[in-house]
């Protein structure tokens, strides 16, 4: 993989990302990571790997940093081609929320995205269906957005089985689609209205919808 490591830059660059949305304060969090999104703050990307504290992401030999999609159009054939036609059971982005995000900092190139130091989301676009897998587009379709509770039990340390395990309580937010929210998820309870939770994150994290953007992406689905 061609890689190239920028000098921290000051000027934030754009990029493309998923976040799921968890706990009853209804904070961002990565899809593959633990680490929640602060409100109104930078996200800071910390190493994870064991034995690495001394390095500060993102760094060749390591695979941490905060991770974007370099173009809108790299974000959307990666979804449509390796996960829209996944069961959503084993979609990863299945109830994720997608948008833009600003990069800055020490900044590493790969070819289709980038690992950065620091980042805050700037718009939402769209988020994905829990049931259906189909995405949901911000401002011209119904959604409904609910959380849930379950338990899972996890390694102590993931690197090291024999550490351990915990049993914690995961509060994980859904999101379901016109269709789906009124054959399956309202039988469930209430949900949150689009509305509602669009103004929550508006609130919260100062960073709304872009209709724009919306638009791009539709039509880019569309296409393909």
């Amino acid at each position: 993989m061609n890689e190239l490591i920028v000098p921290d830059s000051i000027i934030p660059i754009t990029g493309w990302r998923f976040w799921r949305i968890c706990g009853r304060n209804l904070q961002l969090r990565s899809i593959f990571a633990p680490n929640p999104w602060p409100k109104r703050e930078k996200i800071t990307a910390e190493c994870l790997c064991r034995g690495s504290s001394h390095i500060e992401p993102p760094e060749i030999e390591s695979n941490c940093g905060v991770y974007a999609y370099k173009s809108l159009h790299h974000a959307i054939v990666d979804y449509t081609r390796e996960f829209l036609a996944q069961d959503p059971v084993l979609n990863p982005y299945a109830g994720a929320i997608f948008g833009k995000v600003k990069l800055w900092g020490r900044i590493q190139h790969h070819r289709f995205g980038f690992r950065a130091r620091f980042a805050y989301p700037d718009s939402f676009i769209m988020s994905i269906c829990n049931c259906c897998s189909q995405p949901i587009f911000f401002l011209f379709e119904f959604f409904a957005f609910r959380l849930f509770e379950e338990i899972k039990i996890l390694l102590m340390d993931p690197n090291y089985p024999r550490a351990g395990k915990k049993i914690v309580k995961i509060s994980k937010g859904m999101f379901f689609c016109e269709n789906c929210w009124y054959h399956l998820g309202k039988k469930n309870g209430a949900g949150i209205s689009s509305e509602k939770i669009l103004g929550i994150f508006q609130e919260d994290y100062g960073v709304g919808v872009s209709e724009k953007e919306v638009w791009a992406a539709r039509d880019l689905m569309i296409r393909k």
